[in-house]
């Protein structure tokens, strides 16, 4: 009998580590005072850092900064955001926890970055949407093409999954693109997108997408089928950045001066910040980036394990059972 119950044991203890895990994620982001976001204001070029309750604070405004757009945080807490001045000196400035702003990467011609992401080695993903490209920059400063044109157009948000692919979307033809770790690009969607903007995944590998034209988020599942998730009050304006919390909870970005927070299963939507400092449509809130965001899972390390599990418990049983 205690063969037997070797599996839900084993399935028990992993839940544990979960919940436990997520407890101190939101025990430390409260109790630490670490931001729960960040948000970029494209013509006004500032930051501001979103607390959990949804009050707000610049963390930088104008100095290196002159055009911004997407945001990401590395492991340590520093803000990465992208730069497009109206000159060739488009780049991407790292801010300190203390607010310090130096220039990171300088691309040293117009290509206007958009989204950026990290994946798990440190390095960061720069979209390109003047030269339909995603950059790869190492955590040295070194900038490379991981990938450019073919399925690209104007790419904007970015995105990873638990396997290391990267996923693109593309303001210019309203698709998502797919792009594996070595580079190589595939469809992996399209439908009604209107714009395709921001991207994030959920714990269970969803992947939700914002859209620039009009005020909806639609939802993608693992294997490709799109869907509307919300729409309607209180989305107002351009939907743009998104982000999606531990909780599964999503937060968007609208294209005034508000993040708007909506449920798991898309039943409603509240305003989660309204940050005064920040006004106009052009100049209104862009992207936005979670401290904690969703962590998604990896299904081929999930799969070997139960397969492990399985496979030991069937093994002591065949024992057993010639015994």
């Amino acid at each position: 009998m205690r063969n037997h119950a070797l599996l839900p044991r084993a399935a028990s203890r992993v839940s544990t580590l979960a919940i436990v895990a997520t407890l101190v994620l939101h025990l430390c982001s409260d109790a630490c005072g670490t931001p729960f976001l960040y948000v970029t204001a494209r013509d006004q070029a500032l930051v501001d850092s979103v607390e959990a309750n949804g009050s707000f604070a610049l963390l930088q405004a104008g100095g290196l900064m002159s055009n911004v757009e997407g945001v990401a945080i590395d492991a340590s807490g520093n803000v990465y955001v992208a730069d497009s001045p109206n000159n060739s000196n488009d780049k991407v400035v790292k801010i300190t926890p203390a607010g310090v702003a130096t220039t990171f990467a300088a691309f040293g011609t117009r290509v206007s970055p958009t989204g950026l992401v990290f994946d798990t080695a440190g390095n960061l993903f720069v979209a390109t949407q003047d030269d339909h490209s995603i950059r790869k920059v190492t955590p040295g400063g070194t900038i490379s093409t991981f990938t450019s044109s073919n399925l690209l157009s104007r790419p904007f948000g970015l995105a990873f999954d638990g396997l290391g692919n990267l996923y693109a979307a593309n303001l210019g033809n309203n698709t998502v693109v797919k792009v594996s770790p070595a580079g190589t690009q595939s469809l992996f969607a399209t439908g009604s997108f209107i714009n395709p903007f921001g991207l994030a995944f959920n714990t269970s590998g969803d992947l939700f997408v914002s859209n620039f034209g009009t005020q909806r988020i639609d939802r993608i599942t693992p294997a490709g089928s799109v869907s509307s998730f919300y729409s309607g009050s209180p989305l107002s304006g351009p939907t743009m950045g998104l982000g999606v919390d531990p909780d599964d909870y999503v937060y968007v970005a609208t294209g005034g001066n508000q993040i708007v927070r909506i449920t798991p299963n898309g039943s409603s939507g509240t305003v989660f910040s309204t940050m005064s400092n920040i006004s106009g449509f052009n100049g209104g809130v862009q992207f936005l980036a979670l401290t904690s965001p969703a962590v998604v899972p990896e299904p081929s390390t999930y799969a070997m394990a139960f397969a492990g599990l399985v496979c030991g418990a069937f093994s002591m049983w065949r024992r057993q059972k010639r015994a």
